[in-house]
């Protein structure tokens, strides 16, 4: 039984074994069993999500997340799509986009909830 995965396979022709190369390498040498019961080869593990991992017995949260981002690591490094509903790890998400609700200068100024203009002046900072 080997103990690396040779860095040239792809994740899609990993065998159940090296599965379980990859599990044991993020510290989870306890599923060795259950990777081999549920045939988890390669092509299976890229399109597992938590509950698929859940019922192969990963019940920590922590753990699935470990290797869900260890799954998505190897997609990336093997330049292997990642499909709309394949885990991305939170910190690799690209950022929420803010829409302006109105352009003040365009408008004429700075507008309240309701649209209506919002006109200041010294002597009356809030008008009712």
């Amino acid at each position: 039984m080997a103990s690396t995965v040779e860095p040239e396979t792809s994740l899609f022709d990993y065998s159940e074994n090296d599965v379980h190369v990859l599990f044991k390498s993020l510290g989870f040498p306890q599923y060795e069993a259950r990777i081999r019961e549920n045939t988890i080869t390669g092509d299976v593990l890229a399109t597992l999500h938590h509950d698929e991992l859940k019922d192969l017995g990963v019940i920590s949260v922590g753990q699935r997340l470990t290797i869900l981002k260890a799954v998505y690591t190897l997609k990336q490094s093997q330049g292997i799509a990642i499909e709309p509903d394949d885990y991305i790890p939170p910190c690799l998400c690209p950022p929420l986009t803010q829409v302006p609700l109105a352009d003040p200068v365009r408008s004429g100024g700075p507008t309240n909830a309701t649209g209506d203009s919002c006109k200041y002046s010294r002597n009356n900072a809030h008008p009712r």
